[in-house]
């Protein structure tokens, strides 16, 4: 028993998938668990499943779904540039156990927070089976991921809220200072180079960011009066290098502003919260943090959202062995038979080669000058011995022309004469 998974839209199936006598039949989702659900309640997948009742041992049997409607939801504000990807699952019983799994996949434009996801038209996928028997396919649940875009996004210490993040309802990307003695200070130095000219600062206060991501960096002042701090992210303390208070030679620095004093990037994809204090030093002086998120090869767990079926019913699937193909024969075609027959001027010899013939081919050799009308004449010459010279006297164009058709008969002939001269040579010598 077997089951065969292919990948979704966009690509090729195998020339051997069968979709055989399809059944289709209209599946209503409710989507309770995970990410992409709305805020208000549960969300809504509507898909047309076709499943084909027909199938052959060892060759794919084809499955289609078409999303006919969804009310799922973007959790956040994203650039251009992610993705949906929806899996559509079956559970089959019988001659074939297990799942098979039909994908589709959607790009997405920018979207809001809230706002609507585009879903992909079509999923497709495959199971088979080594075996013949009976099939029991029931459409299950569907998948649905989101693979966000790349992000570098700054959060500027000015942003930050000395109000308390929310538990029931915390934000993405967000600075806050937690509390009494934290305080904001402009138009520093041009030459301190602080982001906007401005910082925030405190003695004893904690600095949070509550971020959406991979990782984040952290850019601040180095200067000989602030002292180390401490990190804290998922858990994890980190201690933050003194250089934040010495050049890398160990003398004290003078005020470097937009100076990376730590950073991770290897986080798994999902929301974080990352806590600095002062351990030593004068203050805690915040600028800015630059929020990542990397490219990601798969969609992230994080935003996984399951579709459970209302209304699925099961269907049943005959599998049986391929049909053996009938042999084609191949169609002889007789060769035709050529009859050749040539005919001379005098029309005395032909050459026949006689067999069941279909198709007789007759060519006449005609003599490209016509033949003389005007009997030919004996050239007499008049009045002493043959030298060759024209005789002297009148002489008839009639004549001459009886005499060229003479030479050119007696040529013919005369090469005539000549083979056989020579095939009866040939046989003597044998």
């Amino acid at each position: 028993m077997g089951v065969g998974v292919l990948a979704g839209a966009g690509t090729a199936l195998p020339a051997e998938a069968d979709f055989i006598s399809p059944e289709h039949q209209n599946v209503n989702y409710s989507c309770e668990i995970g990410k992409l659900v709305p805020s208000a309640g549960s969300g809504i997948l509507d898909a047309r499943v076709s499943i084909p009742t027909v199938g052959y041992v060892g060759r794919a049997l084809e499955m289609k779904w078409l999303i006919t409607n969804s009310t799922l939801v973007s959790p956040a504000v994203y650039a251009f540039g992610g993705r949906v990807n929806v899996t559509g699952t079956v559970e089959m019983r019988g001659a074939i156990k297990g799942q098979a799994y039909s994908l589709g996949v959607s790009d997405q434009g920018e979207l809001a927070e809230n706002g609507p996801l585009k879903m992909p038209t079509e999923l497709l996928g495959q199971g088979s089976s080594p075996d013949d028997g009976d099939v029991e396919i029931t459409p299950g649940e569907v998948w649905v991921d989101f693979t966000p875009p790349i992000k570098k996004k700054t959060l500027l210490d000015t942003e930050g809220s000395v109000v308390a993040p929310s538990p029931a309802s915390p934000k993405t990307d967000a600075l806050y200072y937690i509390g009494a003695d934290w305080l904001a200070s402009s138009d520093r130095t041009a030459e301190w180079n602080d982001h906007n000219r401005d910082v925030h600062y405190a003695n004893s206060g904690t600095a949070e960011v509550h971020f959406e991501g991979t990782g984040i960096k952290f850019f601040s002042e180095k200067y000989s009066e602030w002292g180390e701090l401490s990190a804290e992210i998922d858990g994890k303390e980190y201690k933050i290098s003194a250089g934040v208070s010495k050049n890398p030679d160990g003398t004290p620095s003078a005020v470097l502003g937009q100076q990376l004093l730590w950073s991770v990037d290897n986080l798994n994809y999902g929301k974080h919260i990352l806590r600095l204090k002062k351990i030593s030093g004068k203050y805690l002086v915040i600028d800015t943090f630059e929020v990542l998120n990397g490219a990601l090869n798969s969609p992230p767990p994080y935003f996984r959202t399951i579709c459970k079926p209302k209304n699925a019913t099961p269907v049943k699937v005959k599998v049986e062995k391929a049909p053996t193909p009938t042999p084609t024969p191949t169609p002889t075609t007789p060769r035709p038979t050529v009859t050749v027959t040539a005919t001379p001027p005098n029309g005395s010899s032909t050459t026949t080669s006689t067999p069941k013939p279909t198709l007789t081919v007759t060519a006449t050799v005609t003599p490209t000058r016509a033949t003389p009308t005007t009997p030919q004449v004996a050239v007499t010459p008049s009045g002493g011995a043959q030298t060759g010279e024209a005789p002297d006297g009148p002489s008839s164009g009639a004549g001459l022309i009886g005499a060229g058709a003479v030479m050119v008969f007696g040529s013919a002939w005369g090469g005539v004469a000549l083979k056989r001269r020579r095939a009866a040579y040939v046989r003597g010598q044998g």
